[in-house]
């Protein structure tokens, strides 16, 4: 392997490991290159995704670390790092640092001998040290954080998040909002008509149309609600991004009545990399200087920040598969 890298970290991971994978990307060093798919998404969509992802864990970073968990290498992207890690263990496993997020949950191929980082008794920053550590091994260097360095990282991320507020404001964004609502709709119903096409036992079902911004789908004595607001009739009224909010509900009926087992409400984000539906944080501003750093209401000075984007396909699979979860628990038991 040449000692130049484009660079110094790439991380591969499940969805759902983002959370820790933003906080372990904070920690590290900010001198270091990081490959971390949240931040290159641009790049890849302009290139050609499959392979700029092979290239970067196979030959283009100094050192692979794995947020490891049984789901790992199942997925499109993970399967496509997965395949490129392996390929380049054939040069040894010294590039290589494994962090499983579920107990235990380390690749199948990795050696029971070899050494892999518990998070359950490191902290974040403390396998942030660990990671650097193997940077250096490999053959690394690491410049000390400087004054103009940390200042230089704070101010890209500061114009970056700056960028992203100002781009809710845009036309693309609110056509974007509006093709998404009308995607998740289709999606529903598409889910429904796999659900009864299945044959399972499905005890009720509204779609999704022109007239009808709610949408329900029942198995067993479980039911998944989905709404949409705004509705039908005035989704050509949406002013910004972020007037656009969807909500799932799962409900049980006992003895006649619902009890609700869990719910979420989401608003819609827009970045030209990633677009989807975020939970929305509401924050009290403590200085001036936050308001320009938080998306907004202008109707009601509502201040909130978005976070855990999913895609329009991600959350729609994710409320099924809970529901379905749910229906199929007791019929668990005996398989």
């Amino acid at each position: 392997m040449s000692n130049q890298f484009k660079y110094d970290i790439a991380i591969s991971l499940c969805k759902e490991d983002i959370e820790f994978a933003r906080k372990l990307v904070a920690a590290i060093n900010p001198n270091l290159s990081i490959f971390f798919y949240e931040n290159k998404q641009e790049e890849l969509i302009n290139s050609n995704g499959p392979e700029a992802f092979s290239k970067a864990f196979k030959e283009e970073s100094r050192v692979v670390v794995i947020l490891s968990r049984f789901e790992w290498g199942k997925t499109l992207y993970t399967g496509l790092e997965e395949n490129a890690i392996t390929d380049r263990l054939k040069k040894g496993f010294g590039f290589l640092f494994v962090i499983p997020l579920a107990p235990n949950q380390i690749p199948a191929w990795y050696p029971e001998t070899r050494i892999y980082a518990d998070p359950t008794k490191f902290s974040i920053e403390e396998l942030a040290r660990f990671i650097e550590f193997k940077v250096t091994e490999q053959g690394g260097v690491i410049e000390p954080i400087t004054l103009e360095s940390r200042y230089n990282w704070f101010h890209n991320k500061l114009n970056l998040k700056k960028e992203l507020i100002k781009l809710q404001e845009t036309q693309d964004a609110l056509s974007a909002a509006k093709v998404e609502i009308e995607k998740l709709k289709i999606i529903f119903n598409k889910k429904i008509e796999y659900l009864s096409s299945a044959k399972v036992n499905s005890t009720s079902q509204i779609k999704f149309d022109e007239n009808n911004s709610i949408a329900a789908f029942a198995l067993n004595q479980f039911c998944l609600e989905c709404r949409c607001n705004p509705s039908n009739f005035n989704i050509s009224q949406l002013k910004i991004p972020q007037d656009a909010i969807i909500q799932f509900e799962l409900f049980e009926s006992v003895l006649g009545s619902r009890e609700l087992i869990e719910q979420t409400e989401r608003t819609f984000f827009y970045s030209k990399e990633r677009l989807g539906w975020a939970e929305k944080i509401l924050v009290k501003p403590s200085h001036p200087n936050d308001k320009l750093l938080l998306f907004g209401n202008r109707i009601n000075n509502q201040m909130f920040d978005l976070k855990n984007t999913l895609s329009t396909e991600e959350i729609v699979d994710f409320w099924f598969q809970k529901l379905f979860l749910n229906a199929i628990a007791n019929m668990e038991r005996f398989l």
